[in-house]
């Protein structure tokens, strides 16, 4: 999935990191938010629930690698 605005870039490596830090922001915030839920302090109810305990929710890793993030992030690391 890519943001139909993008397609007008006409450097593809430009477009390519545009929505990669894109997907990489979205993975941010839904770490952040599985934090929060999962912190006694917030009291949320049956948050174990809220997030399951089966993957790919409340785990920002499984969301990371459906993304392909993960990857990326080994391809910077061995250039």
């Amino acid at each position: 999935m890519e943001s139909p605005r993008l397609q007008h870039l006409t450097v593809q490596r430009l477009h390519t990191r545009i929505h990669h830090a894109a997907l990489e922001r979205m993975a941010r915030a839904y770490k952040f938010v599985c934090e929060e839920v999962r912190k006694p302090e917030n009291r949320y109810e049956a948050a174990a629930t809220l997030l399951g305990s089966e993957r790919p929710f409340g785990q920002a890793h499984f969301l990371k690698q459906i993304f392909g993030l993960e990857e990326l992030s080994l391809d910077v690391k061995s250039s």
